[in-house]
């Protein structure tokens, strides 16, 4: 099964966005984001693992990171009567972001890339999340660009 959502994620990054875009348009990546498991025994919430793929040139970026928002079990307080939860005094749920990781950098092999996140996630993913489609390609900005260029 991994092998045939590495060729579906490859080939539509390819028909979508491609290689070698002109250095003088905006640079465009194509993204994949994926619905993770949270540890239903310690915290409520929502895990995501992005995939992004990049190629302003001949060689291809593959990158990921990790996205939540959850919250301990323990600032949770459950209503019996109703059924639902309320966030405690002190308590918040926490949202954050990791950098970007390269996972792969190459000419030919960047799909190698694709399939060794998806090989180590495939117990987590749960469900693509679905944007406007199941994959979206975003316009990166010079923050973006300048952080894709560190994390190699």
């Amino acid at each position: 099964m991994v092998r045939i959502v590495e060729q579906i994620i490859c080939e539509t990054f390819e028909k979508s966005v491609g290689r070698c875009q002109a250095l003088k348009e905006k640079q465009k990546a194509f993204e994949v984001r994926f619905r993770v498991s949270v540890d239903h025994e310690k915290e409520e919430g929502y895990r995501w693992l992005t995939m992004r793929i990049y190629a302003p040139r001949n060689y291809v970026a593959v990158l990921t990171r990790e996205e939540c928002r959850v919250i301990p079990l323990e600032g949770l307080k459950y209503d019996k009567d109703t059924g639902e939860s309320h966030v405690k005094r002190g308590y918040k749920y926490d949202e954050s972001k990791s950098e970007w990781k390269c996972v792969s950098y190459h000419d030919s092999c960047w799909r190698d890339g694709v399939r060794q996140i998806l090989q180590e996630n495939r117990e987590k993913i749960h469900a693509v999340c679905a944007f406007e489609s199941w994959y979206r390609t975003v316009e990166l900005t010079e923050d973006e660009l300048e952080e894709i260029e560190n994390s190699r």
